[in-house]
């Protein structure tokens, strides 16, 4: 699950606008000395932001940023102006801004981000942050990888790779199911490929692992944006008959490993097949989607007035299945608090999305009750967006009725299973570790017991 993108939040999203244009030079010898890389974060919130300074042939000079905290990278400024020993750095679409004067004690730009009606205080110094990413497989490797293709219902082609361990087998298999979100095969986020380190790991220790490209995204084919989750979860299915072919997997012992939406879509398989032998759920949701979205713009937005914008706009989504009247409630909603015409058209492409509305609705209780497979629901203490506090007790209630369904809570991991401080989804591009070696070994060890 992606971490939630709010309509009015001061934060850069990964969906931003690229912007483009010519930037503009007036003080060609202190812009000499701007040009290069700056960073910072923006206080009071935190967050890491890189500025490239650069000059053209034509002496002017062009700017770009990155958020590594927020998945965005190559926003390019489309005016940057200098005047004496300030700078100035424009975006039009989405509108922000960086303003600064240059400090010649300390060779630093002080000053201030402008973005969403709001200014925060940013001071830049020399330099690029670079986020190690230490766990990410590097060759030679122990195993066969191949990539793959297979179709799936109403003629999409899903584009794959599996990785093989050396040797006849037979081997247990399993399929990765990405959580929400275009995400392609390896679940790229924030600099981090999870899925590539679990597909890396599970095959040194002889499983056969299956992950792919989501329709729409990647090398498959089909419309992301006209899914919902059955699609997600026919997908799922034909990559759960495809690797029952291989010669070398154990047909017994077959099985799902969704992470957070991933964790609906699996059990939901599951439910509908009698070869499945197991499921494991990283942050997998039980509560409904509902209470999950609820459960976030509760932490994402401290701001009372704007969390109660939030919640209405959700509870219209609920309750209102009338698309045009969903569109003027909400529209009317978003107006009244500021929100510009683009900003409003942008919420509702999101929000009268086949998938919203599906997610919202769907409650994952009923399905993981009829599971008669193995489950393994593995959940993080400091996980903000499928919150242990909010599903804990929910998937406990059905364990507790069902021995086949193992609980695990990791100490301190947040929804990507890194070692965290608070969990926040500000600290997943800055943690240089992709993923807990504990949650791998357990995987690992509780797969190859099924």
């Amino acid at each position: 699950m992606q971490p939630l993108k709010g309509f009015s939040a001061v934060f850069l999203t990964c969906a931003v606008l690229l912007c483009n244009g010519v930037a503009q030079a007036i003080d060609t010898t202190f812009g000499e000395r701007v040009v290069g890389d700056w960073q910072g974060k923006i206080q009071p919130i935190g967050m890491a932001v890189v500025i490239h300074f650069k000059m053209a042939e034509d002496k002017s000079y062009k700017g770009a940023l990155d958020s590594p905290s927020q998945n965005a990278f190559g926003l390019v400024f489309n005016q940057v102006e200098i005047h004496d020993d300030e700078v100035t750095a424009k975006c039009e679409k989405p509108v922000f801004s960086f303003h600064g004067k240059y400090d010649n004690k300390t060779d630093s730009l002080v000053g201030t981000w402008s973005q969403s009606g709001q200014t925060l205080n940013l001071t830049l110094t020399r330099g690029s942050a670079s986020f190690s990413r230490s766990q990410e497989p590097k060759p030679p490797f122990p195993y066969e990888s191949k990539d793959v293709s297979f179709q799936s219902k109403d003629n999409v082609m899903l584009a794959g790779t599996v990785t093989t361990p050396i040797g006849a087998g037979p081997y247990h298999a399993v399929v990765l199911v990405s959580g929400s979100g275009p995400n392609t095969r390896d679940e790229p986020i924030f600099g981090h490929k999870p899925f590539l380190l679990l597909a890396d790991w599970l095959s040194r220790h002889h499983i056969i692992v299956l992950r792919y490209d989501k329709r729409g995204t990647g090398k498959s084919t089909g419309d992301y944006s006209a899914a919902k989750m059955s699609n997600f979860a026919d997908d799922a299915s034909a990559a759960v008959e495809f690797i029952s072919k291989y010669s070398n997997v154990d047909p017994r012992k077959i099985g799902l490993l969704g992470h957070s939406e991933g964790g609906d879509v699996a059990p939901m398989v599951a439910s509908r097949r009698t070869d499945i032998n197991f499921v494991a759920m990283l942050a997998g949701p039980v509560a409904t989607g509902y209470e999950i979205l609820k459960s976030q713009y509760q932490y994402a937005f401290p701001d009372s007035t704007t969390r109660n914008m939030q919640l209405s706009i959700l509870e219209e989504v609920r309750t209102n299945k009338d698309t045009a009247k969903l569109k003027e409630k909400v529209s009317g909603i978003l107006r009244a608090s500021g929100a510009s015409d683009e900003l409003i058209a942008k919420a509702m492409t999101q929000l009268t999305s086949p998938w919203f509305a599906d997610f919202v609705a769907y409650d994952p209780a009923p399905t993981l009750k009829s599971l008669t497979c193995p489950v393994l629901a593995i959940y993080g203490e400091n996980d903000v967006q499928v919150p242990v506090k909010l599903n804990g007790p929910l998937i406990n209630a059905i364990a507790a009725l069902n021995k086949n369904i193992t609980v695990v809570v990791v100490p301190k991991a947040n929804h990507l299973f890194q070692e965290s401080k608070t969990g926040a989804p500000i600290e997943y591009g800055e943690i240089e570790q992709t993923m807990s070696p504990a949650v791998l070994e357990r995987l690992s060890s509780w797969i190859s017991q099924q």
